[in-house]
């Protein structure tokens, strides 16, 4: 009998409804965080490969080649920031 406690009428099945929740919400960020995470890490992968293979064109660097360089220049930007514009995205 020592261990038994008194509560207000219905605030047992209330506190264990808000574990419930708070476990589903803690889950679904969680799996939300993961895929971000995954996409920021197959997008990084992606635009390493796609900047090596621009590079790799012949005379990519000739003042001529202005709007290649300024892709390769956007894709730096966007990989390098990414996990900053998905989180900002993510809290608007």
């Amino acid at each position: 009998m020592d261990n038994l406690e008194l509560t207000t009428r219905g605030s047992h099945t209330r506190e264990h409804s808000k574990g419930y929740k708070d476990g589903y919400q803690k889950g679904l960020a969680d799996g939300r965080n993961r895929i971000l995470n995954r996409v920021i890490t197959d997008f990084s992968y992606w635009a390493n490969n796609r900047i090596a293979d621009l590079e790799a064109i012949p005379g990519y660097d000739d003042e001529h080649n202005r709007s290649l360089q300024e892709r390769i220049q956007l894709l730096r930007h966007v990989k390098n920031n990414l996990s900053r514009i998905v989180r900002r995205v993510e809290n608007e």
